[in-house]
Parts: C-alpha cells; sequence; structure tokens
C-alpha cells in the first residue's frame, strides 16, 4: 500500500498514455469537468474496450508524510475538488512536510481547474 497526493489539472487532451481518469470512477469531477470527458481506447491482451476518461497534466506529487489518521479521514481514490478539502487534507500532513505541501498543493491549487487525487 502507497500514498499517492497528486494535484493535476484536467486537460482536452491526452499529454501522457497513463494521465487518466475513468469517468465511472470519478463521479466528483462531473458537475466541475463533464466538458472534458473524452473517449479512450484500451487494450488489453485479447481485450479491447473504449471508456470514458478525464485526461490530466500532474502538477504536483506527494508520496508520503501524513498522519495515521489520515486514512480514516479520507476516501481511497477519491479527487478533492475545492480548496477547502485540500486545506482539510493539510491538517493531516506531518509537520515536517507542511511547508512544502503548502506550496505544491494549496498555493498551486486552482478552484475549477485543478484536482487532487488521494489513492493509496
Amino acid at each position: 500500500m502507497g500514498l499517492d497526493i497528486i494535484l493535476v489539472k484536467i486537460i482536452e487532451e491526452e499529454v501522457r498514455e497513463h494521465n487518466h481518469l475513468e469517468v465511472a470512477d470519478s463521479p466528483e469531477l462531473l458537475p466541475l469537468f463533464s466538458k472534458y470527458i473524452r473517449s479512450k481506447h484500451f487494450k488489453f491482451g485479447d481485450e479491447e474496450y473504449d471508456e470514458n476518461v478525464f485526461f490530466y497534466e500532474e502538477i504536483s506529487y506527494q508520496r508520503k508524510g501524513v498522519q495515521r489518521e489520515f486514512y480514516d479521514a479520507f476516501q481511497n481514490e477519491k479527487c478533492l475538488t475545492e480548496i477547502a478539502e485540500v486545506e482539510r487534507l493539510f491538517d493531516f500532513v506531518e509537520k515536517e512536510n507542511q511547508t512544502q505541501f503548502k506550496v505544491d498543493f494549496i498555493d498551486k491549487f486552482v478552484n475549477g481547474e485543478t484536482v487532487v487525487i488521494v489513492s493509496w
């Protein structure tokens, strides 16, 4: 189990093959980003299908540095779409990582353009 906290900008076109979120797995993005829904073709072995996705560009990334209570307070594989949610997340960042988190996530967050992906 590895923690990933990623600040991303939702964009219109694919820039990297794996930088996408499936619409079905990210319903919290629909109210803000429905105009960015695109179809992506997937091929795994002999299986092929198309899926609706949101493409994104990575802005900031953090792999560790949160308090244990973070895992009870936040949902796995959830996107935070408002600055208030990101500021709440800040409260669970370990003290020695808070300055960098503020610079990389809070200061760069733009309502309606960016989201924070939280997964572990």
